[in-house]
């Protein structure tokens, strides 16, 4: 997936700081011109009004024959340009030009004759300059004698605004330069930390736990590092106790009394028994390549994929190229891989498998079913991964199919070695076989049984492995934390033992039946609210 160019974060973050500076700053910039500007404006119209106040209380205390001797005096000692006409607009006194046109129609006279006061921005007429213009009737109260005009050229104010313009544009450039500097800064300040929990985070996934983040701040960051720390160090235990438990499943299967190969979901080797290599004739030096060979062997590979495709454990001879003359047994059965996906596994014993009765074959794999479920109540060390207790129980189960499906019993006869057990002691015994698989998933089982003493027949374990297998495909199809509700009923001769979960998934409790020799019953009722399984047993 194409991500486009890499960006650093630095320049990232620079961006955005200046980004946000410049959101501060020119809205900033702009409206102090603009404001410094009107009150330039401002401060000439007031000094053109105090001047023109002065200028109209002397004129209006001049009198009428005095008048253009007083104007001309005014004239001569005021620096700006002043005007002075008569109510009908004629002009009295100049300083740029005595003979000049009728004023009246000027706006600023207009105003002034109209309201006392006027005022314009325009191009004059006389000097071709943009000026301000103000204009005040004398005297204030009365009938009106004249107004005076002060002129004052716009480049005054232009070189203010000038000034002030050049005056923000350098403390810009100066504030600009500024917040350039000090965004890297921030920027790599903040990246610093984030390069080392990278390279961090790159020495935990090369398999270097010890490598230190070196991030120490009290920060979100901080917390990252830290996290990222703590992380490192459960996967350290974890690997630790998943190597552990790898030691122990290689020693579990070395002392099985049958071979056992492991392969991956791609048919590759994973795990070999001693006995496997004993009874195949593997040589270290072409071990490898004689397992592979081995799955795509005739028929093998067809096991090997009806395995993959839904579970179903298949039972061939097996003949092997290097070892002419022998013939073994192989079955191929379905195991779980960490991926939660099926695995094949291949169970190797000295003879063809037969479809008549093995009791030999059947007694050591139900030797080696009670070996996995006592390794599964003993596996309690809390640094170990959850799930293997379960994984070993599920191993006991399928060697015990493996058993019944290789030499199952007979229907009990008067000599059958049947035995009594009480209800209670059955589901109590069903429930300690699981409890690896229940604490790994967190799921809780309730029970109501009935109240009297209730004894059922049992042969060979038959009864309580059917009420564990029943009870393990209920938890294997239940979300974590679930409670199941194990419910024992009398009905007639039977006793009928029911667990409901919701959903409809696979029933993994009940591959084949286990108490039909016992006059009992065992299967399962889909439904739109869930799935029911019972099995029922003889009562004693």
């Amino acid at each position: 997936m194409s991500h486009g160019p890499r960006v650093p974060l630095p320049f990232k973050l620079m961006t955005t700081y200046l980004v946000v500076a410049g959101l501060v700053f020119l809205p900033a910039f702009f409206y102090l011109r603009s404001v410094l500007v009107d009150e330039l404006r401002q401060s000439i119209r007031e000094e053109l009004d105090a001047e023109l106040s002065s200028l109209r209380d002397r004129l209006s205390a001049a009198p009428p024959d005095r008048l253009q001797e007083t104007a001309t005096l005014l004239i001569d000692v005021l620096p700006q340009r002043l005007t002075i006409v008569d109510p009908a607009g004629r002009v009295l006194a100049d300083s740029e030009n005595a003979s000049l046109g009728n004023h009246a129609d000027r706006p600023e006279i207009r105003d002034a004759m109209a309201n006392g006061y006027g005022t314009s921005l325009r191009l004059s007429d006389t000097t071709r300059e943009s000026t301000i213009y103000a204009a005040m009737r004398f005297p204030a109260q009365g009938p009106a004698r004249g107004v005076v005009r002060i002129a004052v050229p716009t480049n005054r104010l232009d070189t203010s605004i000038r000034d002030t313009t050049a005056f923000l544009n350098r403390t810009g450039a100066v504030s600009l330069s500024a917040a350039v500097l000090l965004s890297l800064v921030a920027a790599l300040v903040v990246s610093r930390p984030l390069r080392r929990i990278v390279v961090a985070a790159r020495a935990y996934a090369a398999g270097d736990f010890g490598h230190p983040v070196g991030v120490d701040s009290g920060d979100e960051l901080g917390e990252a590092a830290q996290a990222l720390a703590d992380l490192a160090q459960q996967l350290r235990g974890r690997l630790l106790a998943s190597g552990a438990n790898r030691a122990t499943l290689h020693a579990l299967l070395d002392d099985l009394p049958v071979g056992v190969i492991l392969f991956d979901a791609r048919g590759s080797p994973q795990l070999v028994s001693a006995r496997a290599r004993e009874l195949c004739g593997l040589a270290p030096r072409d071990e490898l390549e004689s397992l592979n060979n081995i799955a795509q062997l005739g028929g093998q590979a067809e096991a090997i994929r009806r395995v993959l495709k839904d579970g179903t454990a298949t039972e061939l001879p097996l003949e092997l190229p290097w070892m002419p003359g022998v013939r073994l047994g192989a079955r191929w059965v379905a195991i779980y891989g960490p991926d939660g996906e099926h695995q094949p596994a291949l169970v190797v014993s000295e003879e063809p498998v037969r479809s008549g009765r093995c009791d030999l074959a059947a007694e050591a794999l139900r030797r080696a079913a009670s070996k996995l479920r006592d390794a599964a109540r003993r596996t309690v060390d809390p640094c170990a991964d959850p799930a293997f207790g379960a994984q070993l129980a599920r191993a006991a189960d399928a060697a015990e199919t493996a058993a019944d499906r290789v030499a199952p019993p007979a229907a009990p006869t008067g000599s059958a070695p049947l035995k009594v057990v009480e209800l209670g002691a059955l589901v109590a015994g069903a429930l300690d076989d699981l409890r690896p698989m229940a604490e790994a998933a967190g799921i809780a089982v309730e029970r109501e049984l009935p109240q009297s003493a209730v004894r059922v027949v049992e042969l060979q374990d038959r009864a309580r492995r059917a009420l564990r297998r029943m009870l393990e495909g209920a938890m294997e199809n239940s979300g974590r934390g679930s409670v199941l509700l194990l419910r024992g009923t009398l009905d007639g001769a039977c006793v009928r033992l029911t667990v409901r979960r919701p959903g409809n998934g696979h029933e993994a409790a009940l591959p084949a039946p286990l108490v039909d020799c016992l006059g009992g019953s065992e299967g399962c009722r889909r439904d739109a609210d869930g799935t029911e399984a019972w099995v029922a047993l003889p009562r004693a």
